[in-house]
């Protein structure tokens, strides 16, 4: 569950401020005419809730934004401070609602589209070490097979030496 006031602040999305949620529930309240109590009763919850969600010292779940934004007849976007609709689109609580989901879909697919990076700069990390290794061992076979072919200068001397031990 999605708790706004809860800090998700690695992406940059999802981040509520306790303390603005709950300011703008007592504006909204307050403009609606509503003690805490009668905002509780239509919600189910204890006028206490209300009190401490208004004081910040407690999160909303999304669902239970979505209802406290409901019975103050509000968007759960004025609620949460988001932006609303433009004019023309439809407004309520499913456009806030989507508007969010479109805010999280469109962070998980930076996140995702960032771990494809990831994942593609690792795979390049170690071609590049294996290209390196390849050149290396191509490297080593290339002077390996040019000493076999030249002569040893040890070699050659110790030739010289068996030829005159064997009388020529």
């Amino acid at each position: 569950m999605l708790t706004l006031g809860l800090e998700v602040r690695s992406n940059g999305v999802g981040y509520v401020e306790r303390r603005d949620v709950g300011r703008r529930l007592a504006a909204l309240r307050t403009r609606a005419g509503l003690t805490q109590q009668q905002l509780g009763e239509r919600v189910g919850w204890m006028g206490s809730a209300i009190s401490k969600i208004e004081k910040g010292t407690r999160g909303v779940h999304l669902d239970d934004a979505a209802r406290l934004a409901e019975a103050l007849g509000v968007s759960l976007a004025e609620l949460v401070g988001a932006p609303e609709p433009a004019p023309g689109r439809p407004t309520g609580t499913d456009t806030a609602l989507g508007e969010l989901f479109d805010r999280l879909l469109t962070t998980w697919e930076r996140d995702h589209e960032l771990e494809r990076i990831r994942e593609e700069n690792a795979r390049l990390r170690i071609e590049q070490v294996e290209s390196v290794q390849a050149r290396e061992r191509l490297l080593f076979q290339e002077n390996l097979q040019r000493l076999l072919r030249e002569p040893s200068p040890h070699a050659a001397g110790r030739r010289d030496e068996e030829a005159v031990s064997d009388g020529y």
